[in-house]
């Protein structure tokens, strides 16, 4: 369903569900034109808030238990890849605060990309913060099957220059022993397979904190006034 109506006027989204009406193809930033384009239109456009969650299945604690099994070089080839969406996300990040404007940026909290240099390098910049979030106090849960409904706890790293937005996803579950504490409570359930697929779209809570965070953000900085819209 979608969102109820904010005072934040919309942008674009860029990703592999979504289609470049330029030439009917997806936004693959595997392809070098597509990430040119895809600078060029924040440079031009210049969001105040930039939304960045790269791939990262590369650096994930899953792929490194699987990466003996993979085929010489396999794994070294997705790194290769994977390293070359993280810094060119970095870059954005970089310029948005460079211009003065934010950046979000998602990632697993126990990836290894967070050890990367650019990622340490945008961590050193002044204003810019790394919080842990629980996706399970967020809204994630498992949306079909045997498991539906159970939560999934899957531990995040947001990383931003705008503490408001921050404060709105700084919320970490409480829950021992695979009980989650979430208001509707129940057990975790593991985020892999068909799970861990859903689990990487955003929520409807996620999503509306996210908003939220970027709304209070504005108001803080006196960008914005109570009631204005845009």
């Amino acid at each position: 369903s979608a969102l109820p109506p904010t005072a934040l006027a919309p942008g674009f989204a860029l990703d592999l569900t979504c289609i470049d009406p330029d030439d009917g193809k997806p936004w693959d930033f595997n392809v070098l034109e597509k990430r040119q384009k895809a600078i060029k239109m924040t440079r031009d456009q210049k969001p105040l808030f930039l939304i960045l969650s790269p791939m990262c299945t590369a650096f994930c604690t899953w792929q490194r238990l699987n990466a003996q099994k993979c085929e010489p070089g396999r794994l070294e080839r997705k790194l290769e890849i994977a390293r070359e969406h993280l810094q060119y996300a970095a870059q954005l990040c970089r310029e948005q605060v460079e211009g003065g404007r934010y950046f979000l940026f998602e990632h697993p909290k126990f990836a290894s990309s967070w050890a990367e240099p650019c990622m340490k390098e945008l961590q050193e910049i002044k204003d810019v913060e790394v919080i842990h979030a629980d996706q399970c106090q967020l809204g994630a849960e498992v949306i079909s099957g045997v498991m539906k409904g159970r939560p999934i706890k899957k531990p995040t790293g947001f990383m931003s220059n705008a503490p408001e937005l921050l404060k709105r996803l700084s919320k970490v579950c409480q829950g021992v022993g695979g009980a989650c504490s979430r208001s509707k409570g129940g057990q975790h359930a593991l985020c892999s397979g068909r799970a861990a697929r859903d689990a990487a779209k955003y929520s409807k809570q996620l999503c509306k904190a996210i908003i939220e965070g970027m709304i209070d953000e504005m108001h803080v900085r006196g960008i914005m006034r109570r009631g204005e819209v845009g």
